[in-house]
């Protein structure tokens, strides 16, 4: 019987360059919509303990352990004293154009740091360093 997935069954490796790049750019890849997630999440709730998080967003503690630590890093959240929960230093509740170019520039460079930063901590490359460049002007 043959597998219609072979890299499920696959180990590191027996996996040749390009799908091991490509299984590494799609961790990186979902690392960061993880992350957003956890942003915005806290943005609606206005602050959330770790119990409430992993309520909200189905992932593991560890994993949320460790997408928090580069995002406080990175200051996109701060944990609060007081309560110990939390909270976005950033907000989508309204669309980034509202406020003018400059902010929307302003995010792109954070943005493009906290991707700089996450794809060093993951050992991988970007998808794409020129597409990277463009954004990241």
């Amino acid at each position: 019987m043959i597998c219609e997935n072979t890299h499920a069954m696959l180990g590191p490796d027996d996996m040749s360059e390009p799908a091991k790049r490509e299984k590494r750019e799609e961790l990186t890849n979902r690392a960061l919509a993880r992350g957003l997630e956890v942003v915005r999440i806290l943005d609606r709730a206005g602050g959330c303990r770790i119990a409430d998080l992993m309520r909200l967003t189905g992932l593991p503690k560890t994993t949320l352990r460790r997408l928090l630590a580069v995002l406080l890093d990175q200051r996109f959240v701060r944990r609060s004293m007081g309560d110990g929960r939390y909270r976005a230093n950033v907000s989508w509740t309204s669309h980034p154009l509202q406020n003018g170019m400059a902010d929307l520039s302003e995010f792109l460079d954070i943005a493009c740091d906290v991707m700089r930063d996450l794809t060093a901590r993951v050992q991988c490359r970007p998808m794409s360093w020129s597409a990277m460049a463009i954004i990241c002007r």
